[in-house]
């Protein structure tokens, strides 16, 4: 599950960084785009945040409208994905283990039909990782082809989830990611 370490030149080596991203329609559809992203890692001490300046937001669903774009209007950083796959960059560690909370196939049954549910779990379930990938013409060399799963590791170690005080705000969701993290780690102990 990663581990803090020192290096030798006395910086922290942070290993796990959680992943949050809001998008502008269900990412099996044509219509999705990226269009917000927060990381957040493991000590806390280094977020990003930033709504993606040329998102297409005609393409945003009805959701997204009503839950996510009221929020984004108000966000500070707003930055071209370009920049935002550099500041990604500048403070990820190298061989990160990366965390989002990924759908379960009932979840995805119940947004996009119970038919196309498995095929489209193989595919997306990782949808925040995979969206933050997408902003680098190639993956980061050491940077891993999947993330870990929160939602698996919430329910193996039979954990009371936390409030999020602002859900569908990327920040709010990768820091809340953070801490259902900690709290099955505490448990698991």
């Amino acid at each position: 599950m990663g581990t803090l370490e020192v290096t030798k030149n006395g910086r922290l080596n942070v290993a796990n960084y959680f992943v949050d991203t809001e998008f502008t329609d269900l990412p099996w559809n044509d219509r999705s785009h990226l269009l917000w992203i927060a990381v957040v890692d493991e000590s806390g001490s280094r977020e990003f945040s930033a709504v993606v300046e040329d998102c297409p937001l005609d393409s945003c669903s009805s959701f997204v409208r009503a839950n996510v774009l009221p929020k984004a209007n108000v966000e500070p950083i707003k930055l071209s994905r370009d920049t935002i796959a550099k500041r990604l960059a500048a403070i990820v560690d190298d061989a990160p283990t990366f965390w989002a909370w990924c759908p379960s196939l009932e979840d995805i049954a119940l947004l996009g039909g119970h038919e196309e549910a498995p095929y489209r779990y193989e595919h997306y379930r990782d949808w925040d990782h995979q969206l933050m990938v997408g902003l680098f013409e190639e993956r980061p060399e050491l940077w891993p082809p999947n993330c870990e799963d929160l939602h698996s590791l919430a329910d193996d170690s039979a954990i009371e989830l936390p409030l999020n005080p602002n859900p569908h705000h990327p920040l709010s969701d990768a820091r809340w990611g953070r801490e259902v993290w900690r709290l099955a780690l505490q448990a698991r102990s």
